[in-house]
């Protein structure tokens, strides 16, 4: 039934996703400021032509180390959010989990073969 309902909302041009992403991203370095993350990559229905009013926007967010990806977990949590209508997930993990799952399937691995890395340093 929620499929069928999805059938109605409205769907977003490229450029109103650009616009989004591109404010979320902001909210995420502003976030992390202090503890910068190794790369960030949009993965979900962000990417593709099925966005729409009930979609929220998906981020793998890539650590040097465990310790940095737990602390940027609780200072993105900790940090108010640019758009109260909008979900925003960010699943932040150290590039040692993150480059060895991302071989064996799973959101590591859509991430690293269909994402779009919006950030790496």
């Amino acid at each position: 039934m929620k499929n069928l309902l999805r059938l109605r909302l409205r769907k977003y041009s490229q450029q109103e996703i650009e616009q989004l992403v591109n404010k979320a991203l902001e909210w995420i370095l502003s976030a992390l400021s202090v503890i910068k993350p190794v790369k960030i990559i949009l993965i979900g229905s962000a990417l593709g032509e099925q966005f729409d009013d009930w979609s929220d926007l998906d981020f793998v967010i890539v650590f040097k180390t465990k310790e940095d990806a737990r602390a940027g977990r609780k200072a993105l949590y900790g940090h108010r959010r640019p758009m109260p209508d909008r979900s925003i997930e960010c699943l932040c993990v150290d590039e040692a989990t993150f480059n060895e799952k991302s071989k064996i399937g799973g959101i590591y691995f859509i991430a690293a073969e269909q994402g779009k890395i919006l950030y790496e340093k």
